[in-house]
């Protein structure tokens, strides 16, 4: 709590700290000017002492979350203080970074919080230091721990610049500190203003995974405390990421200490529940008691506080004096300092001065007029102050509890020195009403903040005004913070939205509220950018924008509910979008919006998708625009890929591929080739698929299209271990799956695209898994779901999962490889989605097969194979595969063999000679079965020498246990011998890629047995 202080007019204004200039970290080791003491503190440390408590258990690894609630002035600001400062006393390696709440324009300022919070922790010190609001050595603290954080951020949290954190002032710091490490200058260089031209094409989780990341990386060198203050007013995106962090601090040395009212939150936000509850109850779930309540002390504490509080200062006041003060106050923090400066202004507490100058009673001191409630004190107080400074404080009140001195000049035509003048000696030295906040670099401006000693002092400055004279001061407000802030307006677009809405200005504040949109779209603060779209379309209605503004906004709001899950709402969205463009008659608006449709239904309902890709196409054969039409193709095309009709999804692409060759835009033919060769590839025919992916890779390399170069090596990456380990057909001349995987993955994180990231990782984990590089795949693949889980990408959730079960069925863990497959399983029917239904009941049929439940893998195949699809697809033969195994599995070799011949003869791209080794397997040991052993030996050789060649290690130790069972049964007994003794050793080799541990040694166990039983 602050220092009672003399009540004199000539209280010298705080003499300001000179900059803390820019410079190498050595700086900050000379001599601090002097600094002011910290306010004076007093009771509170039994609240102290548990928040200690917490914070021991963080710096031992077991990070967590601690909860400060309390009414308005009960002291949660002040604890906080408190608590950092003992805090960095005690632990010298420790950081503390704190973000606040705006009760003004929080709500819809996305990561508001969070901006403070990780600007402080990248070395946004300097202004903070010289306006007071944190200590020298806590500037230093931070400013040593930039390299630190720049390279957590470079290397984890890319995606966060331009976002959540300013990136110039970013990169200026970076410059000044680190002026050595151009590596990381060029990087940030390049990232700098990325954000504003970056497609929102990533879920909102991504950046809250990163946020994650980077603070998880920093604290392994600096242990954490991250405050948060007036919680009840933060946004909807910080409260999700305060959400996710708090799922995130098992393991970490952070601790996150909120502040909030209890009561706000209780009352809701819009009418419905606040947002933060929900995080509220997930904390005590998995935290438990992590309160620390300033609304209940006991009689005894609040009645200790009083006490302590006046004997901050030399003072001869009874116990009279305390009891009636105590009576009055409760012990109410706030009430107790505010009650007592009104005494002090208006003579009822005097200094004794013929004696040692302590506070005693004075003669007009009368408790039956003294106010009985904090505001009525406030109220006095205010009161008290000349014409000119209520002025100014109720231009104040009207920008926020946080206020510009500039805005101020502008606004009461005032000189901008007189005015500073009257902020720092009056309304801060001598009235205590205000504090000097940290200044605000603007272009080439630098503005003075201010803050009111309390946000009960702005409300009530605030309703003293009628609405006339706040509408007419708000529009006054929005102006000045406009011009003042002309360079960077997107800044504060939130806060100019508000101010010129309550102004009526309607035409500036539809402008500010779509710019607060669009930025929090490319913030990934989906619920904040609807909100805006929302207002925006709302005043839409009296400003009257023309079309092509209007369905803008519709499809910005229709995109941000369709990330949000809200697919009723976005659908609303665009077809609102259909109406406009028809009755405009923008058909190229209209086609766009069809194609909105059917890829948000795409998720949900496949038919949905084709009727409005099929009526978008309808639409683009009447245009006249031939990149429009072959889109549409491309659209179409895709549809029938992922349902499994493989000719007419080329058809489509070939046609869309002879239009965008005509048109010479070899942006549009790479984007055709793609899926052109993905169609080829989903049909199973590698050997039309390759040349595809070849001829777009290098065009992308020509244009430096990098988000399409990443798809295009992924795909070809992929090729040889897809259709080896799912679709059981011919390899030959395979590219460098390795190196285009890894290539992918390095680009994929250059440019944030996680998506690409996660896809390139199921790929990596399926050719690890091909090639026997069992341990590798497990961490490869269970990275790729962590980051498809992270993004919601539900599809590529399927595909690592459906990886991660076939992993689990070649190390011999059935159980394991069950569960996860019947996890995808449940996510591709929530998609619909043929192809992975088809390969994930494969797997998950094979997992039955491994726990000897043969009826339950027939009935996993039964959906697919009961109408007798064809085997042209790699799902079906996939399917038919498996249905191969359940055969032989059921004594029914002549079965087996049947199906092994048709999918043999049915192989695309299969050329003379050519073997499929896991086919020619089956067919050996169904041979083998019906007596066949010349024939079989025969096959099983073949394959082995295929496998070693294509370097399908998986299989190897599988065909040389069934030729050596065979030799057995053949009476070879040294031939025999010979083989299961390979088998053993490629067992061993296998085991070894797996970290040591019960997975590892329950595969050798488990592989050695089957030896001498079918496998």
């Amino acid at each position: 709590f602050e220092r009672i202080r003399d009540d004199r007019l000539d209280i010298p204004t705080r003499i300001r700290k000179p900059a803390l200039v820019l410079e190498p970290p050595g700086f900050l080791d000379e001599e601090a000017d002097d600094e002011l003491e910290p306010p004076a503190f007093v009771a509170r440390e039994r609240e102290l002492a548990r928040l200690g408590s917490f914070l021991e258990q963080a710096l031992n690894g077991q990070g967590g979350v601690v909860l400060i609630t309390g009414g308005p002035g009960q002291g949660k600001t002040a604890l906080l203080d408190e608590f950092a400062r003992r805090a960095m006393d005690e632990h010298p390696n420790l950081l503390v970074a704190r973000g606040n709440c705006s009760a003004y324009a929080g709500v819809g300022d996305p990561y508001l919080p969070f901006r403070h919070l990780l600007g402080m922790l990248t070395g946004d010190v300097e202004a903070r230091w010289a306006a007071g609001a944190i200590a020298r050595d806590h500037a230093r603290r931070l400013w040593r721990a930039l390299p630190v954080a720049l390279e957590a951020l470079l290397t984890r949290g890319a995606s966060l610049i331009g976002t959540v954190l300013h990136d110039e002032a970013l990169l200026s710091r970076a410059a000044a500190v680190l002026p050595h490490r151009l590596d990381w200058l060029e990087r940030l260089q390049a990232l700098t203003g990325r954000a504003r031209d970056r497609p929102v094409d990533l879920e909102q989780s991504f950046l809250f995974e990163q946020c994650a990341e980077v603070l998880s990386t920093l604290a392994d060198q600096h242990p954490l405390v991250l405050a948060l203050d007036d919680l009840q007013w933060a946004d909807k995106a910080s409260i999700g990421l305060l959400f996710h962090l708090g799922r995130r601090l098992a393991g970490s040395r952070i601790l996150i200490a909120c502040a909030y009212r209890p009561e706000e939150v209780a009352l809701g936000r819009d009418g419905q529940r606040h947002p933060l509850e929900k995080v509220l109850h997930e904390f005590k779930r998995t935290f438990g008691d992590v309160w620390v309540d300033l609304d209940r002390p006991d009689r005894a504490e609040a009645r200790g506080f009083v006490d302590a509080f006046l004997d901050t200062e030399p003072n001869r006041l009874e116990e009279g004096f305390r009891a009636a003060l105590f009576q009055r106050t409760q012990g109410h923090p706030l009430f107790t300092v505010e009650l007592l400066r009104a005494m002090q202004e208006r003579g009822e507490l005097v200094r004794d001065v013929g004696g040692d100058g302590a506070w005693i009673e004075g003669p007009a001191l009368d408790w039956e007029i003294l106010p009985a409630r904090v505001e009525a004190v406030i109220e006095q107080r205010v009161r008290r102050l000349d014409p000119v400074l209520q002025e100014i404080v109720s231009v104040a009140s009207v920008e926020g509890e946080v206020f510009t001195a500039q805005v101020l000049a502008a606004v009461r035509g005032m000189a901008e020195a007189a005015l500073l003048r009257r902020l720092t000696q009056e309304l801060q030295g001598q009235h205590r009403l205000v504090s000097e906040q940290e200044e605000v670099q603007v272009g080439s401006r630098r503005l003075d903040r201010y803050k009111f000693s309390h946000i009960l002092v702005q409300n009530y400055v605030y309703r003293r005004l009628s609405r006339g004279e706040r509408r007419v001061l708000h529009g006054e407000v929005a102006a000045a913070l406009e011009d003042l802030h002309k360079v960077r307006q997107e800044e504060i677009a939130v806060q100019l939205a508000l101010h010129f809405h309550r102004a009526g200005d309607d035409r500036r504040a539809f402008r500010y509220f779509v710019l607060a949109a669009e930025n929090a779209a490319r913030a990934y603060a989906n619920e904040e950018a609807v909100a805006h779209y929302t207002r925006a379309i709302e005043l839409a209605e009296r400003v009257s924008p023309d079309a092509i503004s209007l369905v803008k906004l519709h499809r910005g709001c229709g995109l941000a509910r369709e990330t949000l899950g809200q697919f009723d709402q976005a659908r609303a969205d665009h077809k609102a979008i259909l109406r406009i463009a028809r009755a405009a008659g923008e058909r190229s608006v209209e086609w766009r919006a069809l194609i909105d449709l059917g890829k948000l239904w795409a998720s949900r309902d496949y038919g949905q998708t084709r009727v409005r890709f099929e009526q978008a196409l309808e639409l683009a054969r009447r245009m006249d625009d031939p990149l429009a039409l072959a889109g549409s193709l491309n659209w179409m095309g895709n549809w029938h890929a992922n349902a499994e009709d493989s000719p007419t999804a080329v058809a489509h692409h070939q046609e869309a591929l002879e239009i965008v060759e005509a048109l010479g835009n070899h942006r549009a033919v790479t984007r055709t080739l793609d899926l052109l060769g993905l169609a080829y590839l989903l049909g199973g025919d590698l050997r039309a698929s390759a040349p595809h992916y070849d001829r777009a890779i290098a065009l992308c390399r020509e244009l430096d299209d990098r988000p399409r170069l990443v798809t295009g090596l992924i795909a070809r990456g992929a090729i040889v271990s897809e259709l080896i380990m799912l679709a059981s057909v011919p390899v030959a001349e395979p590219p460098d799956a390795l190196r285009d995987l890894e290539e992918a993955i390095r680009i994929a994180r250059e440019i944030d695209s996680a998506s690409d990231e996660s896809w390139a990782h199921w790929a990596l984990g399926l050719l690890h898994t091909l090639h026997g590089r069992l341990g590798p795949a497990m961490d490869v693949i269970q990275s790729g779901l962590r980051i498809a889980s992270s993004i919601g990408h539900r599809e590529y959730q399927v595909a690592n999962r459906c990886a991660l079960g076939i992993l689990y069925v070649e190390l011999l863990a059935p159980g394991e490889a069950r569960r996860q497959l019947e996890r995808a399983l449940t996510l591709a029917e929530e998609l619909r989605s043929q192809i992975w239904m088809h390969r994930t009941t494969g797997a998950l049929a094979r997992a039955h097969l491994l726990l000897g439940n043969s009826a339950a893998a027939r009935t996993c195949l039964e959906t697919v194979l009961s109408a007798q699809t064809p085997m042209e697809t790699t799902g079906q033969r996939y399917c038919w595969t498996r249905r191969a195994e359940l055969a032989l599995a059921q004594g029914d070799p002549a079965l087996a063999l049947d199906i092994t011949d048709r999918l043999i003869a049915a192989a695309p791209g299969m050329a003379p000679g050519r073997v499929v080794t896991f086919l020619w397997k089956l067919k050996g040991e169904a041979l083998a079965a019906m007596g066949d052993t010349e024939a079989a030996s025969s096959l099983l050789q073949a394959a082995i020498e295929n496998a070693r060649s294509t370097g399908e290690r998986f299989l190897l130790w599988r065909l040389h246990a069934s030729l050596g069972r065979l030799y057995r049964a053949m009476d070879r007994q040294s031939e025999a011998e010979k083989e299961l003794s390979t088998a053993r050793e490629l067992i061993q080799e296998l085991a070894d890629t797996v970290p040591t541990g019960s997975l590892r040694d329950d595969f050798l166990q488990r592989a050695t047995e089957r030896l001498g039983s079918s496998p």
